[in-house]
Formats: C-alpha cells, structure tokens, sequence
C-alpha cells in the first residue's frame, strides 16, 4: 500500500466493533466514492497500532479516531461526533489535497513554538526578578565557584609540596 505513494486514511478502532466497521466503509463509499485514486481508507486495529496513535496524542480510550497519514505528517479528525454529518469527511480528505490541513498543522505548530518561547521569556524574567533580590537560593545565571581549588593536601600531613624534609 505504501508503495502506491497515496496518503493514507485510517480509521483506527475497536477491532470489536463491527457495527462501526461497516457504518464507517459505508460512510467512505458514500461520500469518497471519486477519491479512491487519492487516498486508501483503511481500517485499523487500535490495540495493535497504538504507536501511531500516541504520537496523535491518543489512546485506545479515544477509540476510534480518524486521521490521515500524508507520510509527511499525520493529520488528525478533529471532533469525532461530526464524523457521520454528511460531507465532513469528504471535507476532511479535501482539505489534505488543497493543501489546507499541512498550512493548519504549521500554523499550529508555529503558534505553539511561540507559546513556548512566550513561556520561556516569562520564567526568565520571573528568575531576573528573583536575582535582583537577595536570595538564599543558588544562582544557576553564573556557574558556582570551583571547590577543586580547595582540594590541597592537608596541613597536618605528610607533604612533598613544602619540601622540609632536608
């Protein structure tokens, strides 16, 4: 299937739930019934294929879960309850072809990176704040001072370095 280059569109589930089965490969043949040469909708065990769920951020609890693997990214259904609302899936695999659902996943991650660096800058600030201070707390800004230079032989012992033996 890989070899065929086209995205994949995965629906993972209990592999107990035949009722679901069906109702979802009716769902694929209905509303993507011109797509087949642009996506392979598949069903997926999601006990055995839990790896690829985690990195969605999922569980078997969440099951089932939609998603597309464009083998470039893995793009996530969002709200599961729509999936049976006539033309969200079609919407879904459309949004994969124009291109939309990669520009969404950057733009979220780039969002997310900036929220980061935002939380970052505050906790620096937070820090530079506490320093101005007098503090009890070791400071991590400077590196502690070297304590090796403390360790010489001691006074009341045998030493080559005083040299008083002759």
């Amino acid at each position: 299937l890989t070899e065929e280059g086209l995205p994949f569109l995965l629906f993972f589930r209990n592999p107990g739930d035949k009722k679901g089965d069906k109702k979802f490969t009716e769902l694929v043949v209905r509303e993507l019934y011109d797509q087949k040469n642009a996506v392979n909708a598949l069903l997926a065990d999601g006990h055995k294929f839990a790896h690829p769920l985690k990195h969605l951020g999922k569980t078997e609890d969440d099951l089932p879960v939609l998603a597309i693997d464009s083998f470039q990214h893995m793009f996530l259904f969002d709200n599961m309850d729509e999936l049976y609302v006539p033309g969200k899936l079609r919407q879904f695999v459309l949004d994969l072809h124009s291109g939309k659902l990669h520009k969404e996943f950057h733009e979220k991650m780039d969002q997310e990176m900036i929220d980061l660096q935002k939380l970052e800058l505050k906790k620096l600030e937070k820090f530079a704040e506490n320093e101005a201070k007098p503090s009890t707390a070791v400071s991590f800004a400077t590196p502690p001072p070297s304590i090796f230079k403390e360790l010489k032989p001691s006074e009341n012992r045998y030493s080559l370095l005083r040299k008083t033996e002759l």
